[in-house]
């Protein structure tokens, strides 16, 4: 019991350190790391398990709520990215599809560029690229990674990715 409430005091502290907006889910998170393959809660009924748990598709209210700060006068370039953000923190690096990144950004309402593939291919922070060519999609670099955990306050995420057929 002892063990419990210590776990909640510390996922509550580093929920403390993110955007207003992702405290829940990084709560959820930071509790998930500290107990491991316990089920935990997400206070909206967006259970899930450690290691092939049985809810991989995140709840709707994170969801929302990742998306809903975005400003509608952001670029283009800049809410490609931050749907690249939501896949990393879901998923962790794998090759991202143009399909992909169209399906979320219809969802969500945001404005991505016409070709998506070519913003990622020439995406660079400091002289280095973001992403690099793997298959019939773009692979964050270790340098994208850090770009998008710096710039979006996320962490590598590690649920296994859905099939073609259901929806990100």
């Amino acid at each position: 019991m002892k063990d419990l409430e210590k776990a909640l005091e510390v996922a509550a502290a580093m929920a403390k350190k993110v955007p207003e907006n992702l405290q829940e889910a990084a709560f959820n998170r930071a509790l998930d790391e500290l107990l491991g393959k316990e089920k935990v809660g997400g206070g909206s009924g967006g259970a899930e398990e450690r290691d092939g748990g049985s809810s991989a598709e995140p709840s709707k209210s994170d969801y929302e709520s990742f998306f809903s700060s975005v400003d509608s006068s952001e670029r283009p370039s800049r809410c490609l990215f931050r749907i690249v953000a939501w896949l990393y923190l879901q998923h962790g690096v794998f090759p991202i599809q143009v399909e992909d990144l169209r399906c979320i950004a219809e969802d969500t309402g945001l404005t991505i560029p016409e070709r998506p593939d070519m913003t990622m291919r020439q995406a660079r922070k400091g002289g280095k690229s973001l992403f690099r060519r793997q298959g019939k999609g773009y692979r964050l670099t270790v340098n994208g990674e850090a770009f998008i955990k710096e710039t979006y306050k996320v962490l590598k995420g590690k649920k296994p990715r859905q099939s073609k057929d259901n929806k990100e």
